[in-house]
């Protein structure tokens, strides 16, 4: 390398290097201001009463007779099975399709073995799963946060989507 050249190369590394730096702008936090730990709160809060409202109409429009459990996944069996009762950490087939609560399809005739509990696809369906008798067939309501949350499945539900499963339990 010439003398030229490594006095150009020395000049650029240093001209880039006390260039480049600058301290980033001070920004003070409020002093007196909104919480965002409790803002956060309130818009979830806020999110699942919306979606609790949105569920229960739809179901009074369906006039389903539901149950619900603990989770909030609601439950509307209308040919109970004959079979024994679903168990958890069992496999068990299932034929599903899934719906929106404005009754688009998102999966049709999806026909699968679940092993109750593990989450798959989701733990809403695990929660009804285990209110059913093999033979059951009913329609179950999914909250989004039983469902696939914040995030979606990566396909065809997106995110806080309340999911309607119309199920059977294979006998």
């Amino acid at each position: 390398m010439t003398k030229l050249a490594h006095t150009f190369f020395c000049v650029a590394i240093l001209s880039f290097a006390f260039g480049c730096h600058r301290q980033p702008p001070v920004v003070n936090a409020p002093e007196e201001g909104p919480d965002i730990t409790q803002n956060l709160a309130n818009a979830n809060r806020y999110i699942v009463e919306s979606e609790e409202t949105q569920i229960n109409a739809y179901v009074e429009r369906r006039q389903w007779n539901v149950r619900q459990t603990q989770t909030g996944v609601r439950i509307s069996e209308y040919q109970v099975g004959n079979g024994k009762k679903v168990e958890w950490d069992e496999q068990v087939a299932v034929e599903y399709s899934v719906y929106d609560l404005t009754g688009a399809v998102i999966y049709a005739g999806v026909k699968d073995t679940v092993v109750v509990g593990r989450r798959k696809p989701t733990a809403g369906l695990d929660a009804a799963l285990l209110q059913l008798h093999h033979g059951s067939k009913a329609h179950v309501i999914v909250p989004s946060n039983e469902a696939y949350g914040m995030i979606g499945d990566g396909d065809r539900i997106t995110n806080r989507k309340v999911l309607i499963y119309e199920l059977t339990v294979c006998s």
